[in-house]
């Protein structure tokens, strides 16, 4: 198998990546150990967080800390790279943003009031907290506590109040004029398969049913929404087709929704990475996933070649370029040699790490008492996003690197994490296409 391009990683880096190389006309193939962080993220696309005003927080970001991935990056290259995005999810996963991408305020399930970047299409109406706002959650469901989202965001000032739907006693709503049998056959079928709404593991099993069921929740709320301006939901309001079931509950209900994200796994996120991952296979890109990389061959600073073990058999796959998108939490065989291969077939990237034992910082959080430094392991690059040892030196030419794999930052407290993938996958992508053209 034999590629322009071959990528490490499905996160929000590799995806990116992966669509920028694609739209220009690299053949490419991205290799997945399994699911990413996408699937456990807000689906909120954060730039920075940490300051009201992103761009003035970024500029202040890399005059203190000028080994952060944004130093390596021209302010216009982070525009470029996130109207790409929002460019390549608008038909089936839309997204929102400010004039000159400000942040938004938007309310977490706690009650509380955070900044970011960009929104999906669920979320956006949640930007206006300061109106009447009904919070809506549902007997047994666990993961969400519409009280107590209600009572953090009162104690702020506003005006909002909860109410917690039991979903066992939509089912004995009385048969509507002109409903058919086979309505009623649906929504009998729903309740059988479920005993009551606690018996779902996780949230895209109630997902799922909510396509079927909304109806029936829009007419039990209806009279619950008369004096709110907004109503609140967590994540869940469907998986393909929450765009439809957002749209039929504001028009049922005669008010605006938004959803809240809620404990992993996320809605959102795994909307977003479906999104992603079926615009790379639209546009003529290759998927392995269930896969990872074990070992690579190289001559000099060049790499010729990855071996990846799959379900049945180890592969080669050769690569003119290789964007390592592999994450900070992923990327353990990037250090150490393949615990199924032999000696002579090392790890692509041994040694090139900042610092020595990066299987502790694969979990900084374990280790509080060298959280700053730990959080900000990862793989020193140059302004070409190649990977360097201490002194500076390209230790391999070909291989570009992105996302939270990179050194020098910590994207969690700093709230950068998603606005310095898809800047850095998209770059990547755009510096591989250079190297190959010459």
């Amino acid at each position: 198998m034999s590629y322009d391009v071959v990528i490490i990683g499905t996160g929000l880096a590799g995806l990116t990546a992966a669509l920028k190389a694609l739209e220009q006309g690299l053949r490419t193939i991205v290799v997945s150990r399994g699911a990413s962080t996408l699937e456990v993220m807000s689906g909120c696309i954060d730039l920075y967080g940490a300051a009201e005003d992103p761009w003035l927080g970024i500029g202040a970001l890399i005059r203190e800390n000028p080994g952060h991935p944004y130093a390596l990056l021209e302010e216009e290259n982070i525009y470029q790279a996130l109207s790409f995005f929002i460019q390549e999810v608008k038909g089936i996963c839309p997204y929102h943003h400010q004039e000159g991408f400000q942040n938004y305020r938007i309310p977490t399930a706690l009650g509380q009031m955070r900044t970011t970047c960009l929104l999906p299409q669920g979320q956006v109406a949640a930007a206006d907290a300061d109106e009447h706002v009904l919070v809506v959650g549902f007997k047994g469901y666990r993961d969400f506590c519409s009280a107590l989202m209600a009572e953090g965001m009162n104690k702020t000032g506003y005006s909002w109040r909860s109410i917690d739907v039991d979903l066992e006693l939509i089912q004995g709503l009385n048969k509507s004029p002109g409903e058919k049998a086979g309505e009623i056959a649906v929504r009998n079928c729903f309740y059988q398969n479920s005993a009551s709404v606690g018996s779902y593991q996780n949230s895209i099993q109630l997902a799922v049913c909510l396509e079927r069921i909304w109806p029936l929740l829009a007419e039990e709320l209806r009279p619950q929404v008369q004096d709110v301006d907004k109503v609140a939901f967590p994540a869940i309001l469907g998986l393909d087709r929450y765009l439809e079931l957002q749209q039929g509950l504001e028009e049922s209900l005669g008010k605006r929704v938004f959803e809240v994200p809620t404990l992993p796994p996320s809605l959102p996120g795994i909307r977003l990475s479906k999104c992603l991952m079926n615009r790379i296979r639209q546009l003529g890109g290759d998927l392995l996933q269930h896969s990872f990389v074990v070992a690579a061959e190289k001559t000099g600073d060049i790499c010729s070649k990855v071996l990846v073990k799959t379900a049945g058999k180890t592969r080669e796959i050769q690569g003119k370029c290789y964007i390592l998108a592999a994450g900070r939490m992923g990327g353990k065989w990037i250090a150490l040699q393949g615990e199924e291969v032999a000696d002579e077939k090392p790890g692509l990237l041994k040694g090139s790490l900042n610092g020595s034992d990066f299987s502790r910082r694969q979990c900084p959080a374990a280790f509080p008492q060298q959280d700053a430094e730990l959080s900000m392991a990862g793989i020193k690059v140059n302004k070409q996003l190649q990977p360097i040892d201490t002194e500076g030196k390209i230790l391999l030419a070909n291989v570009f690197c992105a996302g939270s794999v990179l050194a020098g930052y910590d994207p969690f407290s700093e709230g950068s994490g998603g606005g310095v993938a898809i800047a850095t996958g998209y770059r990547a992508a755009e510096l591989a296409a250079r190297g190959l053209r010459g």
